[in-house]
């Protein structure tokens, strides 16, 4: 039962989250530097003028895959801000669902449960005061495709808001999936509240919870959940660890992550383990990677040595 648990909720999970936030236990709705709010809290992707690029790829638990690609642009205008994700799962453990049951008897073979999801996740946000407070739009569009009920498509809405008073302290909160979409049971109506504090270059840390608003007679355990992780980083070289609480399936996974980056981008990794039965013999563990590109970075610090240069060749000429 434990395992069975620990598969309907990755199979909820629809985030893949990049290997950073997963490194601080998957708090993402209050961060301003991270693509993974493009999905979680559409309103965080302006608090911070960027061009980020980033792709990341999980394995895990047994033989899954999931993989994500994002890109956010909140440079090119002060008004809007937009990003746009795709993501893809290819799951054979994920539990059958009395409705993905063939409708025929097979015999002599073991059934696999082969799912194939493509997201597609886009972002609209308007920052107000200086980039210190923003509201945001989310939309997604996804595709299941099934071994014998085929393909189906839905999609739904997310809104959020997002506040940075200071430079060391950000907060937001969401509410996903609000509209009323019958074929979208396994990822019901969220609201997710985060704060996120600290010097960004030294250590910092996230907390976030998040309360299931409908859907309540299909889970197990209370309807809601806790994520928090705390990043230490020295020079170019960063240490994550988090904790998950995912309250519907009653389970805790403990998260350890390293990265290596600067201002133009970041390679990072995050392992995920289940707490209990689930990770004997490793069968439960995810592995999460990640790469990153701040262009936004690499442009402005192309500017800076620029005007460097230039001001030494007008001190020479002095």
């Amino acid at each position: 039962m434990p395992t069975l648990l620990l598969l309907l909720s990755l199979a909820r999970a629809d985030d893949t989250p990049s290997a950073a936030i997963a490194g601080i236990g998957g708090a993402s709705v209050a961060d301003p530097s991270d693509t993974t709010a493009l999905r979680t809290n559409p309103a965080a992707i302006s608090l911070a003028e960027r061009y980020d690029v980033q792709g990341s790829f999980l394995y895990g638990p047994e033989r899954d895959l999931r993989w994500v690609a994002a890109i956010i642009d909140s440079q090119t205008s002060g008004f809007l801000s937009f990003g746009v994700s795709y993501a893809g799962t290819r799951t054979t453990s994920t539990p059958f669902h009395p409705d993905d049951l063939p409708p025929f008897g097979i015999t002599g073979e073991e059934l696999v449960n082969v799912q194939q999801r493509h997201d597609v996740h886009f972002s609209l946000a308007a920052p107000f005061l200086e980039r210190r407070l923003s509201a945001g739009l989310g939309g997604s569009l996804n595709v299941l495709v099934t071994p014998w009920r085929g393909q189906e498509i839905t999609g739904n809405l997310t809104l959020g808001v997002a506040a940075r008073p200071v430079e060391w302290l950000s907060l937001g909160a969401s509410f996903r999936d609000v509209l009323p979409v019958a074929k979208q049971n396994e990822r019901p109506a969220t609201a997710t509240f985060g704060v996120r504090g600290g010097k960004e270059d030294l250590v910092f840390g996230a907390v976030e919870a998040d309360v299931q608003l409908e859907g309540l007679d299909t889970i197990v355990g209370p309807p809601a959940s806790v994520r928090a992780g705390i990043e230490g980083v020295v020079r170019f070289v960063r240490g994550r660890a988090g904790w998950q609480w995912d309250g519907p399936a009653n389970l805790h996974t403990l998260r350890f992550g390293v990265g290596l980056g600067n201002t133009a981008g970041s390679l990072d990794y995050t392992l995920i383990v289940p707490v209990g039965s689930e990770s004997r013999g490793g069968a439960g563990l995810q592995h999460v990677f990640s790469v990153t590109l701040h262009t936004a970075a690499i442009s402005n610090q192309a500017e800076e040595e620029d005007a460097l240069r230039g001001q030494g060749v007008r001190r020479d000429r002095r």
